[in-house]
């Protein structure tokens, strides 16, 4: 069998994102349980309604960047071009940033307002400003992991997403434990995008993501 054909392994890949998939919805339901019991009924509303903001935001952000990246990528790697693959890669991602921060700057701006009456508490807006900084950052965990499945390195893909779901509910109901409330949970969704396999730099198993070489 040739590389080209086992990194395009698609019984692989489709386990992988299956147990990925698993791994995320499992992450979620035990996220819920245990918020019930660490927060009180009031605030569990408020961490729902930020959550609804974040979906929303990600969703306005992202423009189908991640599944073109994967698109544009994947076939540029099947023509055995590694040069167009990265060059998709760079104008995919100046765009999410362009786009992203556009988004971030407008909504600094206009969560002050609408924050409070949304959210119910006298901090909403800063609480929805911390929202909407994860669901920027959130935007790039995506991206990056549609680029290791253009690439066809399904098993960083996996890695990625299977670690973040985790890290940012664990570390978010953490410092809801420690004393930080709502605000905790939310900085969990923050502080879980600064690990090292969230960067398609970050050297793996195999060898694929470099062919990128994201500045």
């Amino acid at each position: 069998m040739s590389e080209q054909s086992e990194v395009y392994n698609v019984p692989r890949g489709t386990a992988y994102l299956t147990t990925q998939q698993i791994i995320t919805y499992t992450t979620y339901l035990i996220f819920y349980v245990a918020l019930a019991r660490v927060l009180d009924p009031g605030d569990v509303t408020v961490v729902a309604l930020l959550i609804t903001a974040q979906a929303a935001f990600i969703a306005l952000t992202q423009l189908g960047l991640p599944a073109s990246a994967t698109r544009y990528i994947s076939g540029a790697i099947r023509r055995n071009d590694p040069q167009t693959a990265g060059a998709a890669a760079r104008t995919i991602l100046r765009l999410s940033l362009l786009v992203g921060t556009a988004s971030f700057l407008v909504a600094i701006i206009v969560s002050p307002f609408i924050g409070p009456s949304y959210v119910g508490t006298l901090d909403g807006g800063y609480l929805l400003i911390v929202t909407f900084a994860s669901g920027l950052l959130a935007d790039f965990v995506l991206l990056f992991g549609a680029y290791f499945v253009g690439v066809g390195s399904y098993a960083r893909s996996l890695y990625q997403n299977a670690l973040y779901a985790p890290l940012s509910r664990g570390l978010g109901l953490l410092l809801a434990l420690l004393g930080y409330g709502v605000l905790g949970i939310i900085l969990g969704w923050v502080l879980a995008v600064w690990q090292p396999s969230f960067s398609p730099r970050t050297s793996g198993t195999d060898s694929s993501p470099h062919i990128l070489h994201i500045h």
